[in-house]
């Protein structure tokens, strides 16, 4: 079977810059290869000239005008301007041809630069990624573990009001979180939900939060994390994050030493008392069955086996009545350690 994958370029447009121009009052301007002269306070509009860009950034002396995403620019200050566009996947194209305005004293006094503190509207494309992942993905219950939740920001846009919200499954307990993280968070003990709120991610920059849970239950822990930002998000698939983790209930021991001295002297497993049913087989490395036993009660010493590692296999019941297969090795030793 073949796998394709689609390969988005950052570089989908290359296009110039035509102008369209209206005066406030009745001087006049000139064009002269893409050298604009105003008078008498006129101003101009720069036009972007591509049909299929879905949001775009000038530029004046190749600094970013903050809040000019738009397809026009008005200005009627001097300055070397140009423009570039973002496709729907938030890719940015090469900048265009740089236009040069040339402004008259009286074309210097009114505002037409948007502020600084103004941020990109609602319509600004902005990627974001959420990823969720486990610590430990041996953790047996009773145990205390970390996911760390992870916002990346791909696109060159600053993304603004990002919200993570981790719906936190009954079968773990949140621990209070010690890191020090940018932006604030708040835990619902009623909805059982954390929310982190994140007010500002640079454009390619990434955070993370690490939550310390502790398991409560055997059993599957399904976690889910969701991140939204102010700006529209191009690709929404990767806005949501599921990991899925098997917690097991009995953590079996890896040696025994049945030596006659009250310590140890039998293949002991913790907790298997809890479980109303279970099976267990010890197998030599050849695949011989040397110990076969339902409902075990950790009774098995190695009677007539030599020092050495054998192999189980245990299936136990739970309290849900679903059965957990444990396989793994057991070494018998006799002399004392």
């Amino acid at each position: 079977m073949h796998v394709y994958k689609l390969i988005y370029s950052c570089a989908l447009f290359l296009f110039g810059t035509t102008i369209a121009f209206a005066q406030t009052n009745s001087g006049s301007t000139q064009q002269l290869n893409n050298v604009f002269t105003l008078h008498n306070g006129a101003t101009i509009i720069l036009h972007a000239n591509t049909s299929n860009a879905a949001a775009y950034q000038w530029y004046k002396d190749g600094v970013k005008i903050v809040g000019a995403i738009k397809k026009d620019y008005k200005t009627g200050i001097s300055g070397m301007y140009m423009v570039r566009a973002f496709n729907t996947q938030g890719c940015m194209s090469d900048q265009s041809d740089e236009v040069q305005v040339i402004g008259t004293p009286a074309t210097t006094k009114p505002v037409i630069e948007i502020p600084a503190t103004v941020t990109p509207g609602i319509d600004t494309l902005v990627d974001l990624m959420i990823s969720l992942k486990s610590s430990n993905k041996k953790a047996v219950m009773g145990e205390s573990f970390e996911y760390e939740l992870k916002v990346n920001n791909r696109s060159d846009l600053t993304a603004h009001q990002v919200e993570v919200k981790y719906q936190i499954p009954s079968v773990i307990n949140l621990l209070p979180i010690k890191q020090s993280i940018k932006g604030d968070f708040e835990y619902n003990p009623k909805l059982n939900t954390l929310t982190w709120k994140i007010p500002k991610l640079d454009g390619k920059a990434s955070v993370n939060l690490n939550v310390t849970v502790k398991v409560l239950h055997s059993g599957i822990i399904e976690s889910t994390v969701h991140v939204k930002g102010r700006e529209k998000d191009p690709i929404m698939a990767n806005n949501v994050a599921t990991e899925n983790q098997q917690i097991n209930g009995l953590k079996v021991p890896t040696v025994f030493t049945p030596n006659g001295d009250g310590l140890n002297d039998t293949f002991m497993i913790p907790g298997l008392e809890l479980y109303s049913e279970n099976e267990i087989t010890i197998i030599n490395r050849w695949g011989n069955h040397l110990y076969e036993k339902k409902n075990y009660n950790n009774e098995w010493a190695g009677e007539g086996l030599a020092d050495g590692t054998y192999f189980y296999v245990l299936r136990a019941k739970n309290a849900s009545g679903v059965w957990e297969t444990y396989k793994g090795y057991i070494t018998l030793l006799r002399s004392r350690m």
